[in-house]
Order: structure tokens, then sequence, then C-alpha cells
């Protein structure tokens, strides 16, 4: 069952996403096709970054911990409405300073639209 996302893990999540600073995000190449094919208009990369910032900027925002991704860090995944469109999304804090965003999924949800 979901619970609300940490704020510290929001926080950092969101400024990393915001702050457009080289090598700090990552967005997996599945999951920027996936995001492409839900949303064609948004063939951008930072318009699935400010989607994802502007969910996990929330103090709503519902989520679970992932504890089997690689690389290791601190992953979660939740489900959030972006352009009237459920959205799936994972999204992982890494390196041992917490200062590398990695954008794993986002795409519809596949096994309904709860977690």
């Amino acid at each position: 069952m979901p619970n609300l996302v940490p704020e510290d893990w929001r926080k950092a999540v969101v400024a990393i996403l915001k702050g457009r600073a080289p090598g700090r995000v990552e967005v997996r190449y599945r999951a920027m096709l996936e995001w492409q094919a839900l949303f064609p208009e948004s063939y951008f990369e930072y318009q699935l970054r400010d989607a994802f910032a502007k969910y996990l900027a929330r103090d709503d925002a519902t989520g679970r911990p992932v504890t089997d991704m690689t690389p290791p860090g601190i992953v979660y995944e939740f489900i959030f409405e972006h352009c009237g469109r459920l959205v799936y999304g994972k999204v992982g804090l890494h390196q041992p300073e917490k200062t590398v965003v990695i954008v794993f999924s986002a795409h519809r949800p596949l096994k309904g639209d709860t977690l």
C-alpha cells in the first residue's frame, strides 16, 4: 500500500530535477520512449523531468519504496496524473552523496491504477 513519500527524499529529487546540472539526471532510454508514446507532444526530456518534479513537490505525493534496483539507491515508485492521464513512475536517488537521480520508468500503469 502506498504511503507518503518522505519529504527529504522528495526535496532532494525535485532540486536535482529542476537544477538541470549536467550529469545529475539520467532518464533511462526505455523510460523516455514510453513517456513519448504516452505523451507524443512531450518530445523533450525536460518535459518529463518537469512533470515528475511537479508531482514530487506535492506534500501529498504517495508511493512505495523499491529495493531491488541496479544501481542500488533510494528508489520509489508512484502513480500520478499528468495531462489527464495516469503515469507510473519509478525514480531513484543515487551515489553516496545522493546527487544523481535516475528515472527508471515513465509509462501508463500496467497493473491497474493503483500500486
